[in-house]
């Protein structure tokens, strides 16, 4: 029987790994040809994120319907390789491959520890384009809607050519962009909560996930990425307390938190 293994122990010498991991995003890359393959964004309990590619096919075993993100797995007998898919959205130098026979199947959650890795404002220049990172801040302000000039990947539409340009802020401030489907989860959530009759101008906390340090007009950005990327407005998370960040953030700016927002033309 094959020895349970962190992500930090996986070796191209060895072909009997087996891992307890969550999935931290899922998603299908839609292709012309290949048929819709899934790549998922895998971490384990010592907050080691792995890339995972479900090549597009039939399995042994019947693992697709019950797979969904922030649920963990037992994995097994999957192929690992040197992580030189393109793109690429976890630092780690392995990726995991799924063959006929790969076993994965729900298991109890195995931490309760957050899986959020956030990046701040000044780190953001000297970031790595290789991998996605997460970030949170209070928003403080936000683009019209634009379009890039845009040609068509496989798979995909001129929708992906829509995007908002909005900053955080959490000791700097952070450019984002959201390209897309994170395009409209942006604007859908935002304006929702900001066209509430409760709504006072409170600051308004936003937790980016998976979104990539690229640059955009000069200078370095963080931007949504497709599939992976997800945008959460004033929402809660079970492993992580945002109301104590929003009061880490008062004290770091004399006590209270601006909540006006400013609005401009995307140019």
């Amino acid at each position: 029987m094959a020895d349970t293994n962190y992500i930090r122990d996986l070796s191209l010498h060895r072909n009997n790994h087996v891992l307890y991991v969550k999935i931290l995003s899922i998603w299908d890359n839609q292709s012309m040809i290949f048929g819709t393959p899934t790549t998922m964004i895998l971490y384990d309990v010592k907050g080691t994120r792995i890339d995972t590619r479900v090549p597009w096919g039939d399995y042994l075993n019947n693992f697709k319907p019950s797979l969904f993100e922030g649920k963990w797995y037992y994995i097994a007998d999957f192929r690992l390789k040197r992580a030189t898919s393109i793109p690429k959205y976890s630092s780690f130098n392995y990726e995991i491959e799924f063959m006929w026979h790969t076993k994965m199947w729900p298991v109890s959650d195995r931490s309760d520890e957050s899986s959020l890795q956030f990046i701040h404002a000044d780190e953001i220049e000297s970031e790595s384009e290789d991998y996605v990172t997460d970030a949170i801040g209070v928003i403080s302000s936000v683009s019209t809607e634009a379009r890039f000039p845009y040609v068509c990947r496989e798979g995909e539409t001129d929708y992906e050519a829509r995007y908002v340009t909005f900053t955080i802020r959490d000791n700097l401030i952070i450019t984002c962009v959201a390209r897309g489907s994170a395009c409209e989860s942006f604007l859908t959530k935002f304006y929702r909560l900001i066209g509430m009759k409760t709504y006072n101008y409170e600051p308004i906390t936003t937790v980016l996930r998976f979104f990539r340090a690229s640059n955009f007009k000069g200078s370095k950005a963080l931007i949504s990425e497709h599939g992976c990327s997800r945008i959460f407005i004033e929402e809660s998370f079970p492993d992580f307390d945002v109301t104590v960040y929003i009061n880490w953030f008062a004290c770091e700016d004399d006590g209270s938190v601006e909540g006006k927002i400013e609005y401009f033309v995307e140019n």
